[in-house]
């Protein structure tokens, strides 16, 4: 297994699934409505690096709820042009549901649309962003710079495997390198890095009007400070990166508790999930999945620890050919990215917590 840096893997994850689909404009959305007076703004290539997270647009009887605020300046321009034509309610809260800048990389330009807009975190959000600053920025500029010779090694790798459909990735990766990654660096010179204006710690509940907005922390999951937002009488629950479609991030890094997490979200009374990327979700099938998934890596790495195999001896044993058939189909380019952006890293991270717990 090749070692990336988590930020080249958010980067790089997932490839548009046809050419056909593909559209020059890196910045493009679109607005699909989820529910009544719920929204969602996506970009029409999700599979696309750099990834955009998912913009929930809660329309309520006199303000506009956001969860999340997408991962650059020109796409928050496109989604307030899109809000502005669906209502004439100013945005009044924008909710962060993890730190990852694909999803709040956007928030200054809301703040310029609509002035007095709060924005809502865990308080270790808050504290990360207020201690970090602009040098968060920079230093993600200054990462992404400096990774191009990874890439042009990725591809190189995947020319001389020479697997079936490898092409296909060589050519979604060379698109990046070669014509988004310029696009990216552009909108991150001039970002301002806009902290938290509200906290909370375990729920916070907003009334507006006949809606409920539910804030919620139910354990680490993709990161340690995820918020779910639920929507009770809305039967509508936003995730975040803790479910993502559809093909799940393995790169939590308290992987058991992640699992924990994931079944007291299962739990809560929804019919619908809007994930941190990808395709709305209609029940709880794909939650259910994915659990089962995770249930199985752990399963796997703990009869390969217990057997006194190494990490590399427990990459081997793990199998998970079942879950990439279910998760990727025969698309060998989402199997790729399956392997490379879930089970490579689950599995290590997941090996590695058992190790740590059993030397305490």
């Amino acid at each position: 297994m090749r070692t990336k840096t988590p930020t080249l893997l958010l980067l790089l994850l997932f490839p548009a699934l046809t050419a056909a689909a593909q559209t020059s404009d890196l910045f493009a959305v679109k607005v699909r409505k989820v529910k009544e007076g719920v929204y969602l703004a996506y970009r029409p290539e999700p599979l696309r690096p750099y990834v955009e997270g998912n913009v929930t647009v809660i329309v309520n009887e006199r303000d506009v709820v956001l969860v999340d605020a997408g991962g650059s300046p020109s796409t928050a321009r496109r989604v307030i042009a899109e809000l502005k034509r669906l209502t004439p309610n100013p945005v009044s809260l924008i909710v962060y549901t993890h730190i990852h800048r694909d999803h709040r990389f956007g928030t200054q330009e809301y703040v310029k649309a609509f002035p007095g807009v709060e924005i809502v975190s865990h308080p270790a959000i808050r504290d990360i962003i207020a201690g970090s600053g602009q040098k968060f920025v920079a230093d993600t500029i200054r990462r992404i710079e400096s990774q191009k010779p990874e890439g042009e090694a990725e591809m190189r790798r995947l020319r001389e495997e020479g697997r079936p459909g490898s092409d296909k990735v060589v050519a979604h990766l060379r698109r990046f390198y070669e014509q988004d990654i310029d696009a990216i660096l552009g909108e991150y010179r001039g970002i301002v890095n806009v902290t938290p204006t509200l906290t909370f710690d375990r729920r916070m509940t907003l009334h507006r009007g006949a809606r409920t907005v539910e804030l919620l922390f139910l354990g680490r999951g993709d990161t340690p400070h995820d918020t779910v937002v639920y929507l009770p009488n809305d039967k509508l629950v936003c995730a975040g990166d803790m479910v993502v479609h559809p093909v799940p991030y393995g790169f939590s890094e308290q992987p058991s508790e992640w699992l924990d997490t994931l079944g007291r979200l299962s739990e809560l009374d929804f019919d619908t999930l809007v994930p941190g990327h990808g395709e709305v979700q209609r029940g709880k099938d794909y939650v259910r999945s994915l659990m089962s998934l995770i249930r199985s890596v752990q399963t796997q790495v703990k009869a390969g620890a217990g057997a006194g195999l190494d990490l590399e001896g427990v990459r081997r044993r793990v199998d998970l050919s079942e879950f990439e058939r279910q998760f990727a189909g025969d698309d060998p380019i989402l199997r790729y990215f399956f392997r490379e952006y879930f089970s490579d890293p689950n599995v290590e991270r997941t090996y590695k917590e058992l190790k740590a717990r059993a030397g305490r």
